[in-house]
């Protein structure tokens, strides 16, 4: 039964391949785009000129993207700057319990050899 069931899948997939192929020939196939107000020819480069021209707008972008990063940069640089430097909560917490197992060293009389 299952191996009726195999058979006549797959005769259904040769049948419509057969039918796609018998309508590709007639011409009943898929449709290609319109070419309509589009020219044949290959589009040409531009002149040297122009293409010096747009390598130098490109150049002059990415030549003032750089200058703005560069102030952003001093700008942040300097803020940091102006802000105190406080110490930050895991730097204290960290010498806090140093000072507690390690005290300083108690500095008593000085008691001279006779």
């Amino acid at each position: 039964m299952a191996s009726a069931m195999r058979e006549l899948s797959h005769l259904a997939v040769v049948i419509e391949n057969v039918s796609a192929a018998k309508d590709a020939l007639a011409g009943r196939g898929t449709r290609r785009a319109s070419r309509a107000g589009q020219s044949a020819k290959k589009p040409k480069w531009p002149s040297r000129e122009e293409m010096f021209e747009r390598q130098q707008r490109v150049l002059r972008r990415q030549e003032m993207a750089m200058y703005a990063a560069h102030d952003a940069a001093r700008a942040a640089k300097a803020a940091a700057a102006a802000t105190p430097a406080s110490e930050s909560e895991a730097a204290r917490r960290l010498n806090a319990i140093a000072e507690r197992r390690y005290p300083a060293p108690q500095r008593g009389p000085r008691i001279r050899g006779l």
